[in-house]
């Protein structure tokens, strides 16, 4: 979310001799042109939009049998077109990026969730520019451990126009899938970030969270990094480049594993 392409440069130039990889910059992201801006109270079209897209540079480039691999945002829109391309798709990674974001709306009423989005939406278009940006620049020295990246994160999102930023992550948080999980028919990786610093309560319900939402799916597996941030891609490149490469070249991912 807010971030181009370039958050998993490290990761292609590494793994350059192993895979084909395409990279995907969502419009207004990165500099790019940002989509129009939708209407007060709608939801949704972003993400929708996003995956489209996506899906339609698959097809009209030839690849077959794609493994999408998405980070947080990206994540999600990954899993999305696993749901919904299933049987196309060779399989699925998502790094952590759920299939709801962790808003406690998954089991609201439509009614429910349509007013909190109200609501965030009213507060985020309250804040000026620099309150954006203020919020923004917080957040990323949250995600990654070196501080280095974490300004390099934050000059990133905030180049980003704050109503295409607002857009979008009002979008991301009106995107509930999670009760299609069990649905998903292509082998699905789900890594999961499990910061050092937080209580051990939060960990736990980190764990009970993502193994529920991938309890119903035959073909997933959940692994958790543990004293690992949200950018997992610099956090643990070593790990995240092996986990990946035993899930693709491996048959035994069938259970959901909380090791």
């Amino acid at each position: 979310l807010n971030s181009d392409w370039s958050v998993f440069n490290a990761f292609m130039y590494r793994n350059v001799d192993f895979y084909t990889m395409h990279a995907v910059t969502l419009p207004g992201f990165g500099g790019s042109e940002a989509p129009p801006t939708p209407a007060p109270g709608v939801y949704g079209l972003g993400v929708e939009n996003a995956q489209n897209a996506v899906w339609n540079w698959v097809t009209e480039n030839g690849i077959e049998n794609p493994v999408f691999i998405g980070h947080s945002f990206g994540g999600h829109l990954a899993l999305r077109l696993a749901w919904e391309h299933g049987d196309d798709v060779r399989a699925v990674i998502t790094i952590d990026g759920g299939p709801a974001f962790p808003f406690g709306h998954s089991d609201q009423s439509p009614e429910a969730r349509f007013e909190s989005l109200e609501q965030t939406a009213n507060t985020f278009r309250s804040f000026t520019e620099d309150q954006w940006h203020a919020q923004l620049s917080q957040m990323a020295k949250l995600v990654v451990t070196d501080q280095e990246r974490a300004e390099h994160f934050a000059q990133q999102w905030t180049s980003v126009p704050q109503d295409t930023s607002i857009a979008y992550t009002l979008d991301f948080f009106a995107s509930d899938i999670s009760h299609e999980m069990g649905n998903i028919k292509c082998p699905t990786l789900a890594i999961a970030a499990i910061p050092d610093d937080i209580p051990a309560d939060e960990a736990a319900n980190i764990r009970v969270l993502w193994s529920g939402w991938f309890k119903d799916s035959p073909r997933a597996t959940v692994k958790f990094f543990e004293g690992c941030r949200h950018y997992v891609m610099d956090d643990r490149p070593a790990k995240l480049d092996s986990t990946i490469e035993q899930f693709l070249t491996g048959d035994n991912f069938v259970n959901v594993d909380d090791n």
